[in-house]
């Protein structure tokens, strides 16, 4: 039987004949293959590092393989980046990625003990990495792809080496102030802002420093400055600058921010040692004005005393009903004041004290009323003596207060001539001198008796008894080694009267008398429990209007 051999070719074409056939996933063998990428990760720096040797932060690989989607056929890839070099043996850092399939967890590669090489012109890390395939069976996904992401994370260094950008090193940091005041606005009379810089990084420096809270001329403080190696005290003058600072925070404080340029032309390395170390305080600092909520602040008054020398004598046994004291403010202090005084009258010779104590908020109402001011008049006072102490500001309110702010008082009595009339009040008036020495009032030894004519205005609301005494000297009638000429006479509250008033012959002799001095003394008479009033106007008035006498005619009919 003849045998016979059939051959049977098949063509697989695309969808187009003569198209290659393709596939979006199959399970099978790939020839091995070896592919290479590259990529470049940019180093985000104002500064030209040509060396760093690092001391921390991490190199972080994420791989996504859609193609691979089990272990069986997945390739492997060495990455390698030649600016990171070992810092033992300048050796590229190598990756092994080892298998890639799927979605894989990040690799993370620790940089400590590394170090970078860069030349100035490209400030980046290169990296190359090869891929291969494994030659057995494997499932694959071929309208998928291969990710991979390179990044390097919180780089730490020990020392760098290279071109600094000229701000290469910056701080920022704040003052706090005494937040017992919360200060809105104040100009300042004086102050000083002290910077001590330590420069350990052995190089020529500027410093651009700044504080948004001072102003001048509608400027913030904006300084610059050049500084030596080693240690620097810079001293600015904060007279006449504005300290503006937000009313609605807590903290009460200035924030500066300093800017250090170095040269950018010139080579240097730098270690993690090295550094710009800026120390600021503020001292002396004395405000023209300040506005805010004013710490209370307590302020002791020193005593104030004031001579009384407007009681006459005269009124001795009267006693005020009515007193009205006042102390009269002027304060230019835009703050509360809270005044605590105490008002003392003094007797010197009877050795009586009164104390009245006040208090009160003189910017809310700048007139201070004394109460009950009587009992300090009527014991007759020497002098008065204001102390105590005045409380300015709160924090429950805002104002504002300046170093030239003044407060000053001026006490006013206003005693309204109404008393209580004592049962052994007398008012006595300074003596008079009747006769000089060598002279006489002309009495004729002829006359035998005399009578005084008395003529009484009294415009008073009480009635008095009137007595008149005679002294050789003014000091005996001080010291009460005085002769009665008149007494008893007594008169009608708010009347006028002429009355004669005759002398017995002792007071009739009493006018002969050369030198003589005379004085009247009034007793009052009224009601203790009922005050009497006293106007301007009111006056007493008693005068002698005449003398009527007798004369012996016996001694004219015998022409003696």
């Amino acid at each position: 039987m003849k045998k016979y051999l059939l051959s049977i070719a098949f063509i697989l074409e695309g969808s187009i004949e003569g198209e290659q056939l393709s596939f979006s996933s199959f399970e099978g063998m790939v020839s091995p293959q070896y592919l290479g990428f590259d990529g470049q990760i940019n180093i985000e720096s104002d500064s030209d590092i040509l060396e760093a040797n690092l001391n921390g932060g991490n190199l972080i690989i994420n791989i996504v393989n859609g193609i691979n989607t089990s272990s069986e056929g997945a390739p492997t890839a060495i990455i390698t980046i030649n600016e990171i070099v070992s810092a033992v043996n300048n050796d590229p850092l190598v990756i092994n990625t080892g298998s890639m399939y799927g979605t894989q967890d990040p690799i993370e590669v620790d940089l400590n003990g590394y170090k970078i090489l860069m030349p100035q012109n490209d400030q980046s890390l290169n990296y190359i990495a090869y891929v291969q395939t494994v030659y057995e069976v494997g499932t694959y996904s071929l309208l998928d792809s291969i990710e991979i992401d390179i990044s390097v994370t919180e780089l730490g260094f020990s020392t760098v080496r290279g071109f600094f950008a000229q701000d290469a090193m910056s701080d920022s940091n704040s003052i706090a102030l005494d937040d017992s005041t919360v200060v809105h606005n104040a100009v300042l009379k004086s102050g000083d802002l002290s910077l001590t810089i330590d420069n350990s990084i052995g190089v020529v420096a500027d410093v651009f420093f700044q504080i948004d809270e001072f102003y001048k001329n509608s400027t913030s403080l904006d300084t610059s400055f050049t500084i030596n190696p080693g240690v620097s005290n810079i001293e600015i003058d904060l007279s006449g600058y504005n300290l503006v600072l937000p009313s609605d925070v807590d903290t009460q404080k200035v924030n500066y921010v300093s800017n250090i340029s170095l040269p950018s032309d010139q080579e240097m390395t730098l270690s993690l040692s090295d550094s710009i170390a800026i120390e600021v305080n503020m001292t002396n600092l004395e405000f023209l004005t300040v506005t805010g909520q004013i710490n209370p602040v307590t302020v002791d008054i020193d005593p104030v005393e004031q001579t009384i020398d407007a009681l006459p004598e005269e009124l001795d046994g009267f006693d005020f009903e009515d007193v009205e004291m006042t102390i009269d403010f002027n304060s230019s202090i835009d703050l509360p004041v809270y005044l605590d005084l105490s008002i003392t009258a003094y007797n010197d010779q009877s050795g009586d004290s009164v104390v009245k104590n006040v208090s009160q908020n003189i910017h809310a109402n700048p007139s201070i009323q004394i109460p009950d001011a009587s009992t300090l008049i009527n014991i007759r006072p020497d002098r008065i003596i204001a102390r105590g102490s005045a409380q300015v500001g709160n924090l429950d309110s805002v104002g504002t207060v300046a170093s030239d702010d003044s407060l000053s008082g001026v006490m006013t009595v206003k005693a309204p001539l109404m008393f209580l009339i004592d049962e052994d009040a007398v008012i006595i008036p300074d003596p008079a001198e009747l006769v000089e020495e060598g002279d006489s009032l002309g009495i004729s030894d002829d006359i035998i008796d005399a009578a005084l004519i008395l003529q009484i205005e009294n415009q008073w609301e009480f009635g008095a008894n009137v007595s008149i005494v005679l002294a050789p000297d003014s000091l005996s009638i001080i010291n009460g080694k005085v002769d009665t000429l008149l007494s008893g006479f007594t008169f009608n509250p708010d009347a006028s009267v002429v009355d004669t008033i005759y002398l017995d012959q002792d007071a009739f002799q009493l006018l002969k008398r050369s030198p003589s001095w005379i004085q009247p003394q009034v007793r009052v008479l009224s009601d203790s429990n009922s005050p009497v009033r006293f106007l301007s106007t009111d006056t007493l008035k008693i005068t002698i209007d005449g003398i009527s006498s007798s004369i012996d005619l016996s001694t004219m009919v015998n022409g003696e």
